[in-house]
């Protein structure tokens, strides 16, 4: 009688096991990572699941300057250091949304700049702009003198 139990059980077991095999898995839908976002000009793409358009830039510069040893300059002495080196990344990020009142604009961008082994970052420009209001580190919008 148990061996008849026992027979019963694993049959039961592998009829339903093979019956959950059967059944084809469904594929997932596919997922747009990254949309292009053309509202607000080049180079801006959606933020996944949200409609806020984002725009990341950054460039890299650097200087080597050798200085006068013709007239003793720095190079007078053989303790004194006659060139300089500077290295400075940008790092820009520009966030937009449309709103009812116009667009929502977040704006940051810093920099970091290495001068001969010393380094240093500093937030260049922070604010927040919506509605014809801007909130937050920038420079003057006066401050169009370039110079003579």
């Amino acid at each position: 009688m148990k061996l008849k139990s026992l027979m019963l059980a694993a049959a039961s077991a592998a009829a339903a096991t093979t019956a959950q095999a059967a059944d084809l898995p469904v594929a997932p839908e596919p997922v747009d990572y990254v949309r292009v976002c053309d509202a607000y000009g080049s180079k801006f793409y959606y933020i996944p699941g949200t409609e806020t358009c984002l725009r990341v830039g950054g460039r890299v510069r650097t200087q080597f300057v050798v200085n006068n040893v013709l007239e003793d300059g720095n190079w007078g002495s053989r303790d004194s250091d006659g060139y300089s080196w500077l290295s400075r990344g940008y790092l820009y990020l520009d966030a937009r949304t449309a709103t009812e009142f116009g667009t929502l604009r977040a704006y940051t961008s810093i920099y970091a700049t290495n001068v001969n082994g010393g380094g240093s970052v500093t937030l260049d420009n922070a604010y927040i702009q919506w509605g014809g209001l801007t909130a937050g580190y920038t420079g003057s919008n006066f401050n169009i003198y370039t110079g003579q």
